[in-house]
């Protein structure tokens, strides 16, 4: 049974560029789904030629759902955006419960209660313990804001770690609004400067917020996904959560549910889908998502979400998983090359721009497409037998030879042996995704001159590479078929010594192990000449 709506104020930021659309599908998502009975209050940051108005039309479209625009001001200052969220208890409103919610999220059910009835505060402890540190570390924090720590122990979501209590501060429910808000500005300002000497001030928000709740003698009651669930870090599940934190508009394009939401939302409200359609990262997200669940060959779900947990590219990933299933139907059930692949994109898309990039043994993979997308002039080779059709998708896997203008015309494709093509101009960088180490080393070596050679005297060599479980053992197998010996096939040393005997400057190598229900370890080496 439904709570009465009306007992609750909805809080949010919303100020110019990119976040008024988000506070505009946000406040069009609680309409759709409280109808009108609770307070919904867009607080604007000012001054205004700091964060941007939002434009005429964000506004229309928000008097028009009933929202009240008030004026808050940064108690941190401009150099800490998120602390626009510390000023949102601070609304005047005359609801029982004040929830305060990130921009980016959206809300895809009702409430049955309010959590925040019993205790006056609740909200979901964090997905991860991203700031770092236990009682020693939190002990002097709470000492600074002058109140003891408690003993209580609070576990992360996703991660499982035990610490002091520690909360996802996305979604917080309170009915002491203006208690708590006083209190978590106060212990953020007196923390500020503690945490910037430290480079930690990015979690200011989330480690003033349990110290403010101490400070004000608060209980709290802790949420599950339900109430704040972590869309960029898994998948959905079948019951739709009340709010959904999605982050990124990527995160929107890999969910066909949360697409299709948006999409509906955008029909009803003509001033959330100009603004959707005129922004290059949102506007695919008007198109109808023609992926659907169930490829043989799509990364498991549990996979994904171990490895969006861990990843350092975590936004690139959600962006690639998203692009490959909408190309090619899937995104590859291999656990390695959701570390691979935003490995390589993170390194090159800063020069991406107006450069020439070469894929070595592409096979069907999404680097291409997202490269081209950045403005790369994107040269493809495989020489694999067989001819991927774009007509018979639901038969892929990353292996085969691929025309990708088939799916973006600035990618041009070759078919042919590497060791034996001749290209026409030098490349800005070359990259190559675990295929190196499946050639006889008398043919690793053809493709590493091949590489000093095609490279300009600037530019940059990315390999991903398979080793053997447990050792630096390069691995030895190709599509099964163990292709040499170990002893001759060489190790990581061996493949350093022949990227220098070439003329290259090898960095450091980064070596990952363990990843989920892979039978390789993987390196990444970057090269120079």
């Amino acid at each position: 049974m439904a709570i009465d709506a009306s007992r609750f104020a909805f809080v949010f930021v919303c100020h110019g560029g990119e976040l008024q659309i988000k506070a505009l599908l946000l406040a069009a998502s609680l309409r759709e789904q409280f109808g009108d009975a609770p307070e919904l209050i867009a607080a604007v940051p000012h001054p205004i030629d700091v964060w941007g108005s939002p434009s005429p039309a964000a506004l229309a479209m928000l008097r028009r759902l009933r929202v009240d625009v008030q004026a808050v001001e940064n108690p941190i200052g401009p150099a800490y955006p998120i602390g626009n969220k510390l000023a949102c208890f601070g609304v005047a409103t005359r609801a029982a419960s004040v929830v305060v919610l990130d921009s980016d999220i959206l809300c895809l059910r009702s409430l049955d209660s309010d959590p925040a009835a019993a205790t006056g505060f609740a909200a979901k402890p964090a997905d991860k313990r991203t700031f770092p540190g236990d009682a020693e570390v939190w002990q002097p924090l709470y000492a600074a804001a002058g109140v003891d720590m408690p003993q209580t122990r609070v576990t992360t979501t996703l991660g499982g770690e035990s610490g002091p209590p520690y909360f996802n501060s996305g979604v917080v429910f309170t009915t002491q609004p203006a208690r708590l808000g006083a209190a978590w500005i106060e212990c953020a300002r007196t923390l500020n400067p503690v945490l910037e000497a430290r480079g930690q001030r990015h979690w200011l928000d989330q480690v003033a917020l349990p110290i403010a709740v101490r400070r004000c003698g608060m209980a709290f009651a802790c949420l599950d996904d339900d109430f704040n669930f972590p869309a960029h870090l898994k998948s959905m599940p079948d019951r739709l959560p009340a709010f959904c934190h999605y982050h990124w508009p990527e995160v929107v394009a890999g969910e066909p549910r949360l697409r299709e939401r948006v999409r509906r939302l955008a029909v009803h409200h003509p001033e959330l889908h100009d603004a959707i359609a005129e922004d290059p990262q949102w506007a695919p997200l008007l198109r109808e998502s023609s992926w659907r669940r169930g490829h043989a060959r799509d990364i498991d779900p549990a996979d994904l979400s171990t490895m969006l947990v861990a990843s350092p590219q975590l936004r690139l990933l959600n962006e690639l998983v998203a692009s490959s299933r909408e190309a090619f139907g899937f995104f590859p059930a291999h656990s390695p090359r959701a570390l691979e692949y935003p490995w390589v994109l993170a390194e090159l898309q800063d020069m991406a721009h107006g450069s020439r990039i070469l894929d070595v043994g592409a096979g069907v993979n999404v680097l291409p497409l997202a490269l081209a997308r950045r403005g790369a002039a994107v040269t493809t080779i495989d020489a694999h037998p067989l001819v991927r059709d774009p007509r018979r998708r639901e038969d892929w896997n990353e292996w085969g030879f691929l025309d990708y203008a088939a799916f973006d015309a600035r990618v041009r494709s070759v078919h042919a042996r590497y060791e034996d093509w001749s290209a026409d101009a030098s490349f800005d960088a070359i990259y190559s995704v675990s295929v190196i180490e499946h050639l006889p080393a008398r043919l690793r070596r053809r493709w590493i001159a091949a590489f000093a050679a095609q490279l300009r005297g600037d530019g940059v060599l990315l390999l991903s590479v398979d080793l053997a479980p447990g050792s630096d053992a390069l691995w030895n197998r190709s599509e099964g078929t163990v292709v040499e010996d170990r002893g001759e096939h060489g190790d990581l040393d061996t493949l350093r010594a022949e990227l220098a005997q070439a003329g290259f400057r090898v960095g450091a190598t980064q070596v990952v192990r363990g990843l989920p229900h892979s039978n390789v370890d993987v390196a990444l080496l970057r090269a120079t000449r």
